[in-house]
């Protein structure tokens, strides 16, 4: 399967299904115009966001864009590089858009931004095999011993954080405990490096019963006609949060960066998220 959506008419493709396949690199990797790092759960839509905004802004056609778990970017932000496999990356983000929590933090601890600003909200719900045979229905079945757990690494992904926020309120640390230590040494609990990829694969694999995922996450593989439903969730146990995007002090596109902050919060990306199943921001979000 070839990837057409960047030049490929006027380019030789390399694209052997399940070997050469990078599903989270986009674009022109030499001497960019603008290098935007979303976080993973956002592949669902970055794609239609960058090519919007190349329409309401024609003169950035030489488009960078990375959706990879948050941490892992973090990671890569702070070494320089990125490796797949034996292929090195060196390209410096103009923008970085992840989880309110870790863009707070990173503006706070190491002053990495010039602006940042929130553009859309999320949730959480609990992705399961189709009919759901495990019949979970709460957080509290991802502890039961026949539940098969995907959870992403902790190192990399926000999710956990959320889940562990969430299942303290309910009730303390006992049930994290026993899904992140005791099943993990069972091996009941799988923890993931590209979550938004594996979670699902394991899923319809039949290798896991369960898996927290971002709403839109799940909602695409049910509309591409993956054997895959989801457990909605309790308000105020479903991590609902903010994104934000932050435009890198040193950005090396930095008039392109503040374009593209514009961007994401105008209504025409907005309605991108909303197609894909983002929440819009509340009001005083939006004041921000």
């Amino acid at each position: 399967m070839f990837n057409h959506d960047f030049h490929a008419s006027s380019a030789a493709c390399l694209s052997v299904c399940g070997m050469d396949q990078v599903l989270d690199l986009h674009g022109d990797v030499v001497d960019p115009d603008l290098v935007v790092f979303f976080s993973g759960d956002q592949f669902v839509m970055a794609a239609e966001v960058i090519r919007s905004f190349q329409e309401v802004f024609p003169r950035y056609q030489r488009t960078y864009f990375e959706t990879l778990p948050a941490g892992l970017l973090e990671q890569q932000i702070r070494t320089g590089d990125l490796l797949v496999g034996n292929l090195r990356i060196q390209i410096q983000p103009d923008v970085l858009a992840c989880d309110e929590p870790q863009l707070r933090r990173l503006h706070t601890s190491d002053n990495w931004f010039e602006e940042i600003a929130p553009y859309l909200r999320n949730r959480l719900v609990l992705m399961v095999q189709k009919g759901n045979p495990r019949q979970i229905r709460t957080w509290d079945d991802l502890a039961r011993d026949d539940v098969r757990v995907v959870m992403p690494d902790p190192q990399l992904d926000g999710i956990v954080r959320q889940v562990e926020q969430i299942l303290q309120a309910i009730e303390g640390d006992g049930i994290m405990h026993k899904i992140m230590k005791h099943k993990i040494e069972k091996g009941t609990t799988v923890l993931t490096n590209l979550h938004h990829r594996l979670a699902p694969q394991r899923i319809l694999k039949g290798q896991a019963d369960v898996g927290p995922v971002w709403y839109p996450e799940a909602a695409l593989q049910k509309q591409i006609g993956n054997d895959i439903d989801w457990v909605e969730l309790p308000q105020g146990q479903d991590g609902l949060s903010a994104a934000m995007a932050g435009r890198f002090r040193d950005a090396p596109h930095a008039q392109a960066a503040g374009d593209f902050l514009l961007f994401l919060r105008s209504s025409e990306a907005q309605r991108i998220y909303a197609k894909h199943g983002y929440l819009p921001l509340s009001q005083s979000q939006m004041q921000a």
